[in-house]
């Protein structure tokens, strides 16, 4: 990843995959900050949902042990 100012020869500038207006890190360093806080927050619906689902899998699998019919078929309807 490169990295140049706007103060930069054109070469530089066209190189660069971004270009800062100042020349001041801080932009990329919260910009690196808030992407780890997304990534964080996507790892943890993607855990929340997956833990769901098997929650809602296993009642489903129990409850047809009991049940005399499978729980979330279609019903038939004539």
């Amino acid at each position: 990843m490169g990295i140049s100012v706007d103060k930069a020869v054109d070469v530089a500038k066209e190189a660069a995959d971004f270009v800062l207006l100042e020349q001041d890190l801080d932009d990329v360093r919260r910009g690196i900050a808030l992407g780890r806080s997304t990534f964080a927050n996507s790892l943890k619906y993607v855990f929340t949902t997956t833990s769901a689902n098997f929650g809602n899998m296993f009642s489903m699998a129990g409850a047809s042990i009991f049940l005399p019919f499978l729980p979330l078929l279609p019903s038939r309807s004539s």
